[in-house]
């Protein structure tokens, strides 16, 4: 009896992960993408197209500087079970972010060479003091309350709040941390930003055309006040301390889109 309803229990768990994986898929991701692109234009990032940097090849959506060159790496890919585990916003926030990298890596994008972090400081970085890990994580708390702050008074106040510890926090790094830092955020930070953007954009289109699309967030504040919350907490982020960037980064760009 006790192997019987062992067994029962295996069909079911295994009947419920398929009911999962079962919820999105890349090709869905990928028309999300065009459809957001369509609507929104270049208000994303100027020149960025993420489709000119994804490709749909079965279940996978394969993401490189140039797709159409052969010779051109492929350096990441997302499927249909990793899309199937994650909300429709953070599937659609997570392909644009890929494909901004290729846009960065891209030889036909105008403009200098892109900024990026040396992956060689990461384990040096990781034991930089903890007088600079307390001082970063007061930064990412004004980034986070500036991200919801309701009148321009008060954002101005917490960016400048913000820059004063960032401004006197670098000054006391090692240049080459400092350097890491800003490379982080341009690179992983830039991309995320421009993932959220499309989210935004995507809330838009979803409100002014009633497309139905089935987010998880009720609005694009929701959304990403829920996102950055994170920020209160940025030092408890893992062993991964290139993560941290993802968030101080793409909130800096959105902080600049509000005062701009």
């Amino acid at each position: 009896m006790k192997l019987k309803k062992l067994i029962f229990l295996i069909a079911f768990l295994i009947g419920l992960q398929q009911i999962v994986l079962a919820g999105a898929t890349a090709a869905e991701v990928y028309e999300l993408v065009k459809e957001t692109k369509r609507a929104s234009g270049d208000t994303v990032w100027p020149g960025f197209d993420p489709l000119a940097f994804t490709v749909l090849k079965g279940t996978d959506l394969h993401f490189s500087p140039e797709p159409n060159n052969p010779e051109s790496q492929v350096f990441m890919m997302l499927s249909s079970d990793y899309f199937a585990k994650y909300t429709l916003e953070q599937n659609l926030a997570s392909t644009v972010h890929e494909a901004f990298h290729g846009f960065e890596r891209s030889p036909r994008r105008k403009g200098k060479k892109w900024r990026y972090e040396n992956p060689m400081l990461v384990f040096e970085y990781e034991g930089t003091s903890a007088r600079n890990n307390a001082l970063f994580s007061i930064e990412a708390g004004l980034l986070n309350e500036a991200l919801g702050a309701k009148d321009d008074a008060t954002l101005r106040k917490l960016v400048r709040d913000f820059l004063m510890v960032r401004e006197l926090r670098q000054k006391e790094l090692d240049p080459r941390f400092a350097e890491f830092e800003k490379g982080a955020e341009l690179n992983e930070g830039l991309a995320e930003y421009a993932g959220t953007k499309a989210v935004i954009e995507a809330f838009r289109t979803n409100a002014a055309k009633n497309t139905g699309l089935k987010f998880d967030a009720s609005n694009a504040s929701e959304y990403v006040l829920k996102m950055y919350y994170t920020l209160g907490s940025i030092n408890r982020m893992g062993s991964n301390v290139r993560r941290k960037f993802y968030y101080t980064g793409s909130a800096q760009g959105l902080l600049l889109d509000r005062l701009m």
